[in-house]
C-alpha cells in the first residue's frame, strides 16, 4: 500500500501541474476535437453519460496538448 500511495500522490501532483500549465498557457481543446472524440467513444460505449464523457475527453485532450507544449519547449 505504501508503494501505491507514492504512485497515487505522484499522479495527483502531475495532474495538478498539468492543469496549472494548461490554464496559464490557455491550452484547451476545440469543440470540434471534443465532439470528434466523444462521438468515437460513444460508438463503442453507447450507454455512457455524455456530460461525464465530455469532461473526461476535455481533460485528456488538454493534458495531451500540455505535454506537446512542454515537449516543444526544449
Amino acid at each position: 500500500r505504501a508503494d501505491w500511495r507514492a504512485t497515487a500522490l505522484k499522479r495527483v501532483e502531475t495532474g495538478l501541474i498539468l492543469n496549472e500549465i494548461g490554464q496559464a498557457e490557455k491550452i484547451a481543446p476545440t469543440e470540434e476535437e471534443i465532439n470528434k472524440e466523444v462521438a468515437h467513444i460513444k460508438e463503442h460505449h453507447k450507454n455512457v453519460d455524455e456530460a461525464r464523457l465530455r469532461a473526461y475527453v476535455t481533460g485528456v485532450i488538454t493534458n495531451e496538448k500540455v505535454w506537446q507544449f512542454l515537449e516543444n519547449q526544449r
